[in-house]
């Protein structure tokens, strides 16, 4: 079944939001399958257009095997976790960079079905060495604990599946990441739920 897109997500969006609204829209969505796809792309990719950009994620969200080759990585449901768990770690080094992982970028205008976000090629260099910068350990000691406690999973068993489902999630945004960079490439996020 095809998945739907939740535009009140403002973190997909892109845009600033409060820690207290991506509780909020934790809250909302947290019953419900979501995933955050995001897709390395070129720069003649990335200029074609937000009805260009949204016809090509769509086809490569239902034909997702038949783009095994592509750059790519989709993270389902704790990708707002795992939003936060960087962003707890913005005053590490290359910190500034702490939102950008998880549906960072400027929005893709106008907004359409899906929502999506587009990173330049120097914002995924960035994304990938404030990773490079820091191992999952580090981010999890900086505030994984206390996101844990604040989101219902602060004791066993619920705290070692929690920890389990953001290292996971690290780890592939760090593969991506780092091989989106090195091939220079940006990247789109949309959500789909």
């Amino acid at each position: 079944m095809p998945h739907r897109q939740c535009p009140s997500l403002g973190l997909t969006c892109g845009m600033k939001i409060t820690a207290g609204d991506r509780r909020a829209a934790h809250e909302e969505v947290r019953a419900m399958g979501y995933d955050l796809q995001v897709q390395a792309v070129s720069a003649a990719e990335s200029e074609k257009g937000a009805e260009h950009l949204s016809a090509f994620m769509t086809e490569r969200w239902h034909a997702y095997q038949d783009h095994a080759s592509d750059i790519r990585f989709t993270i389902s449901k704790s990708f707002i976790q795992l939003d936060e768990l960087y962003r707890t770690a913005s005053h590490l080094a290359a910190g500034d960079a702490a939102g950008l992982p998880m549906g960072g970028g400027q929005p893709v205008l106008p907004f359409g079905d899906p929502v999506m976000t587009l990173m330049e090629p120097g914002d995924v260099r960035r994304a990938a060495e404030f990773l490079a910068a820091h191992t999952f350990e580090e981010l999890w000691e900086a505030g994984g604990a206390a996101l844990a406690a604040a989101s219902g999973n602060g004791t066993d068993p619920a705290l070692s599946c929690f920890r389990k489902d953001l290292a996971d999630g690290d780890a592939d945004a760090r593969a991506f990441y780092a091989q989106a960079a090195a091939a220079g490439l940006g990247a789109v996020s949309a959500a789909w739920y």
